[in-house]
């Protein structure tokens, strides 16, 4: 686990439906798109590419992935009271992440 600040931990994972790695994709940008270098997705972007062609995904970067139930468990969590997560639109995969 990394550091935490005050009493909320951070977890340096991405949930997935599958535990191991994958490739995220950050992106980066310069001038006036550079407020849009603050976003990333795990699949590698495409239309994207061709509307907004400052922004770019050039260097991906492996990260560990968890199930959600998994997670859980490592976390010694037994209820969750909310969960905010950013699904980019893939929400079969992170169903079936629990």
């Amino acid at each position: 686990m990394a550091r935490s600040h005050n009493k909320v931990p951070l977890f340096e994972i991405a949930i997935s439906d599958r535990s191991g790695r994958i490739d995220f994709h950050p992106s980066s940008a310069d001038g006036e798109m550079k407020y849009w270098a603050l976003s990333g997705s795990i699949r590698r972007p495409k239309n994207h590419l061709t509307e907004y062609d400052l922004v770019r995904f050039d260097s991906p970067i492996s990260v560990e992935t968890q199930r959600l139930d998994d997670w859980c468990s490592k976390a010694n969590l037994n209820k969750i009271d909310l969960i905010w997560m950013d699904v980019q639109g893939d929400v079969w995969v992170n169903a079936m992440a629990c």
